[in-house]
């Protein structure tokens, strides 16, 4: 009968944890789903450190002859362009919020643009992300719509909105592709008003317990346009990370099992308690 009690409570504490972990899992922000930002939800960021790490940017081509830095505060001006494909260590603005780099080729009938977010820490500015996003940084652009928040990233099995925009204005019907260091391939269209939606695919072969042991991946977007005989190519660099339900499940399992056996110790020490109370009376 003690054995049967024990199984009980430890069943109970169980249960009890796996209801807890599972609310907090369920309600952690895990990124913008269909219809949360699709029509201007605010694309401002809150709090601190949500986008740590290096703050390298790997491009997807190379040739470049110029790079324009955009910073938080609207600010602007050119850094160095390496003539071949390399990581670009973000320079340092003091600035929080998002920053954006755009590198531009020209040829005689093509131009192409390479643009890539990256959030930074440092001090406000009193600028919010979506004003940086509502300024034309070159002809042919794909914005994100919106930028992800501080405290969110891109995700696996998250689904997300770009906009494309010429010379300010959307554009429709134009085909964009998306790939990722993972292997994974994407095509969509521009509806009528600009704008494309991908899912960022679960490609990520190995995943391991922890946000810090999954390092996150470049994926890019890219479109063709042609304006009076000009052709413009635009790519949209970034990265995604792995969705933590992956990951947290081996955690719940063990978090589920430790908080059960002390939350079923506790209920029988309880009853165990009462018991002799009312023996004694």
């Amino acid at each position: 009968m003690k054995r049967i009690l024990n199984w009980q409570t430890t069943a109970i504490g169980c249960l009890f944890a796996l209801s807890s972990v599972a609310w907090s899992a369920e309600n952690e922000p895990a990124g913008h789903d269909h219809g949360e930002h699709r029509h201007g939800a605010p694309a401002e960021s809150g709090g601190h450190g949500g986008h740590r790490g290096p703050k390298l940017i790997k491009f997807a081509t190379s040739g470049f002859q110029d790079i324009q830095l955009w910073r938080p505060d609207l600010t602007s001006d050119s850094i160095p362009a390496p003539d071949y494909v390399t990581p670009i260590k973000l320079p340092k603005t003091g600035q929080n919020g998002y920053h954006t780099l755009i590198a531009t080729r020209r040829e005689s009938h093509k131009q192409t643009a390479e643009i890539h977010y990256r959030y930074a820490n440092g001090k406000p500015t009193g600028h919010s992300p979506s004003e940086l996003l509502a300024i034309n940084k070159t002809d042919f652009e794909i914005v994100p719509d919106p930028v992800p928040r501080e405290h969110f990233r891109y995700r696996t099995d998250t689904a997300w909105d770009f906009l494309l925009r010429f010379q300010g204005k959307p554009v429709s019907g134009v085909p964009v592709f998306m790939w990722t260091a993972n292997g994974s391939r994407a095509k969509s269209v521009s509806d009528e008003n600009g704008r494309v939606r991908f899912l960022f695919q679960n490609d990520f072969s190995e995943i391991r317990p922890g946000r810090r042991a999954n390092r996150p991946a470049n994926f890019y977007l890219s479109a063709e346009h042609t304006q009076n005989g000009m052709q413009y190519q635009t790519i949209l660099g970034g990265e995604y990370h792995v969705n933590p339900k992956y990951w947290q499940s081996s955690e719940l399992a063990l978090v589920v099992f430790g908080i059960g056996l002390v939350a079923g110790g506790f209920i029988g020490r309880v009853r165990k308690n009462g018991k002799s109370d009312g023996e004694a009376v």
